[in-house]
């Protein structure tokens, strides 16, 4: 490693003094990213490093990662954690940034096939369980039984077998640390048994994996991807060992010990517990960046009077053009422009980034939707009448229905939101 590094440090340094870029771009921990940052730095090239923060207690990649952020101008962490950690590395607030993983975008925009086509294309059997087996060595203990380590994995599954009649495994190769061809050399003597139907792949493309992985009933091993990934996917990790430990959690993950027991048990509960693979399947995932981690919403729904409306929301209305009584009521044209003014006025006062105003009177109401850069002004598809009491819950209920899925448009098209988000709502009452 140390003699790859030394080599990459030389040739990245070449390329940038031919090429003189504005600024570099580094993702991760490996040695590589290391020698870019460090050539990059040596020449006054400002680098801009994505995940950083983060914890392998087990890995050299930990002390290259904290390097790296040293070297590092801008930052692009992957959750508030390791945000935090950067901080406290001594970097300035206004260089670091939570953008989440940038590997769950890349999964929204791969189309993943169904069960049956990925089972056909690999001989896989439907009949059974997928077990998808990635493991790498340990680089900052003995990775000279990273071999031994592998063993008990597959001796776990070998056990797991019999409980399930059979099993479909799916076994990826190491990365190329130290220890990584022990690993290739143990994979290399597994051969089908009866109740085993394993396929081994030296390597995969992204895409491809990530199909695999999204249809595989569990994935076993020490990869970062169970950690990342794997809870957009709705798939149990069973995380072997130290490699990972450090690193923030979704609750996919089963951490176990490194022997066969442990990870028999990890195995067990992830293919036959059905309480904790419902929640797996809610796909909660702490590394996704919900619209840029917080954006508030505020939605003014109902406020009794164009008095208590003026005074709450600074605003100035015109007067109803209905009265009947104590009731008094807007035309659909100016329930139009009187729901702008009821967003303009949350949003100028409470300083929200996307603000809702309705108002009902004789018509179809009106809705508008406000954000930084664009008004969303529309109305239900019922008429009603507030004076007569005529369809008021049926366009109640449309306008929500219209509203919620407009506000839903709204998020993809100006946050960027492809993911199901998870949305916290508050109640005030003034």
């Amino acid at each position: 490693m140390a003699i790859s590094s030394g080599k990459c440090i030389e040739e990245f340094a070449k390329v940038f003094k031919k090429n003189e870029p504005d600024i570099s771009i580094v993702l991760g921990d490996r040695v590589e990213a290391f020698s870019t940052a460090t050539a990059s730095y040596l020449l006054n090239i400002p680098v801009a490093h994505i995940a950083g923060g983060e914890m392998t207690n087990s890995l050299v990649d930990d002390d290259l990662r904290h390097a790296i952020t040293k070297l590092s101008h801008l930052h692009f962490v992957s959750t508030e954690e390791y945000k935090k950690r950067v901080l406290q590395l001594g970097e300035e607030n206004w260089r670091v940034h939570n953008v989440g993983a940038l590997s769950l975008e890349n999964i929204e925009n791969i189309k993943i096939p169904k069960k049956e086509e990925i089972y056909s294309k690999y001989g896989f059997d439907i009949n059974y369980p997928l077990c998808l087996v990635v493991y790498h060595p340990l680089t900052k203990i003995n990775w000279k039984m990273a071999n031994y380590e592998f063993a008990s994995i597959f001796d776990a599954l070998k056990e797991t077998a019999k409980s399930t009649g059979k099993l479909n495994i799916a076994i990826i190769y190491p990365n190329t640390d130290a220890g990584g061809y022990l690993i290739v050399d143990e994979i290399k003597k597994i051969s089908n048994e009866n109740n085993l139907n394993i396929k081994t792949f030296a390597n995969l493309p992204h895409e491809e994996y990530i199909s695999i992985l999204a249809n595989s009933d569990v994935l076993v091993g020490n990869t970062s991807s169970g950690i990342i990934e794997a809870p957009s996917l709705g798939v149990p990790y069973v995380c072997v060992g130290d490699r990972q430990k450090g690193r923030v959690r979704g609750n996919n993950v089963i951490d176990v010990r490194c022997n066969m027991v442990d990870i028999k048990k990890g195995l067990e509960k992830a293919l036959f517990d059905s309480e904790f693979i419902n929640i797996v399947k809610k796909k909660e995932n702490p590394y996704y960046k919900y619209i840029n981690g917080n954006v508030k919403v505020m939605a003014s729904m109902f406020i009794p009077s164009k008095y208590s409306a003026e005074k709450l929301l600074n605003v100035e209305l015109t007067e109803p053009d209905y009265a009947y009584e104590y009731a008094k009521a807007y035309s659909e044209e100016n329930d139009l422009k009187v729901a702008y003014l009821m967003a303009k006025g949350i949003k100028n006062i409470l300083n929200c980034d996307i603000a809702i105003g309705t108002t009902a009177g004789v018509g179809r109401g009106g809705i508008c939707i406000l954000t930084d850069n664009n008004k969303y002004v529309f109305t239900t598809d019922i008429q009603g009448d507030l004076i007569k009491g005529k369809n008021i819950i049926q366009r109640q209920k449309n306008g929500i229905e219209k509203t919620i899925n407009k506000f839903v448009e709204i998020l993809k098209k100006e946050y960027g939101i492809t993911h199901n988000a998870e949305m916290r709502v508050n109640k005030i009452d003034m």
